[in-house]
């Protein structure tokens, strides 16, 4: 059981001197006279809440409550702050693509920021709405060095014959089974696509 325990533990994000914070913010409303066998009995509760989320907690639970406050009041207004976060952000989150491979560690890392009530940059969207946008430089940084020659060559159909995959769609290889090419799209295809912004520039 012992070993259960710590195998479920929540990683610590508040430090000793933090949680004394946090109890000296209570005792400022109810005159309790915290010492560090307490804080280290809280940390042990509630250490894995970001700081500051707590610290407010403790101002909002007796800006509404005459209950002695526990470590269980913070967490649920913790938690609750948290989820408010989430809820007013715009989230339009793209699917994953082939240049993605740690879209679900970028995409978790996101959510956990702006849970935390931090800026985040945008590193899983590629424009701002509804005028689609160049992606930014945390965007393309995500998605690894060839994604620009990607972006570009799948913005035209391929001109490759077997291929002739539709714009947007990564080219394939046919013949003894049909797979993915590792880039993406074909050389001739990327060609084409410059070709075609060459024309766009000199208004052709």
């Amino acid at each position: 059981m012992a070993h259960d325990r710590h195998k479920h533990k929540r990683p610590r994000r508040m430090s000793d001197q933090q949680m004394l914070m946090v109890l000296a913010k209570a005792s400022g409303f109810d005159g309790r006279h915290p010492d560090k066998a307490v804080a280290a009995a809280w940390l042990e509760a509630i250490g894995d809440l970001p700081f500051e989320d707590t610290l407010e907690a403790v101002v909002e639970h007796y800006a509404t409550s005459t209950d002695w406050l526990k470590p269980g009041h913070l967490r649920a207004i913790v938690e609750r702050t948290r989820a408010e976060r989430l809820r007013s952000v715009d989230r339009m989150i793209p699917p994953a693509d082939p240049d993605a491979a740690d879209y679900s560690a970028q995409l978790q890392r996101m959510l956990a920021a702006v849970a935390d009530g931090r800026t985040v940059t945008k590193a899983l969207a590629a424009g701002a709405r509804p005028i689609p946008a160049q992606p930014s430089a945390e965007y393309v940084a995500a998605r690894g060095p060839d994604y620009v020659r990607r972006r570009t060559a799948l913005a035209v159909p391929c001109p490759v014959e077997g291929c002739r995959m539709d714009v947007g769609r990564p080219c394939r290889v046919f013949g003894a089974g049909r797979r993915d090419l590792p880039t993406g799209y074909h050389p001739g295809r990327l060609e084409a696509a410059r070709a075609v912004l060459d024309q766009e520039v000199r208004g052709t």
